[in-house]
């Protein structure tokens, strides 16, 4: 993607407002990108896997230690990780995201 970045910014055949405008648009559609991706391991499916994984980690699949792990349960599990201190805020990528592709998308049409 940076190589994209790169190549748009530094071809001569496209002029430099367009080169600009371009840039604006990977960088907003990276901010973006983040931000889903880091919205999507907040809720949902996702959390299964990390609780999938919390068990897996602490030995509860184990043949020899079936019985004798004491692990949270899946309710219990979704508080801690859904609690403020431990998520994950894409508030920031969101914010800047969505102006960057906007101004690019409203630049795109005046130029």
């Amino acid at each position: 993607m940076i190589f994209t970045l790169a190549y748009i910014l530094m071809h001569r055949n496209i002029e430099p407002i367009i080169r600009l405008i371009n840039a604006i648009f990977i960088i907003g559609l990276i901010y973006l990108i983040i931000g889903m991706g880091i919205y999507i391991r907040n809720v949902g499916l996702f959390k299964t896997f990390r609780y999938w994984a919390y068990k897996f980690k602490a030995g509860a699949y184990k043949k020899d230690r079936i019985g004798e792990v004491n692990v949270m349960s899946f309710a219990e599990f979704t508080e801690v990780i859904t609690s403020e201190k431990n998520k994950i805020s894409g508030k920031y990528y969101f914010l800047y995201g969505v102006p960057l592709v906007s101004a690019s998308y409203v630049l795109s049409f005046i130029i």
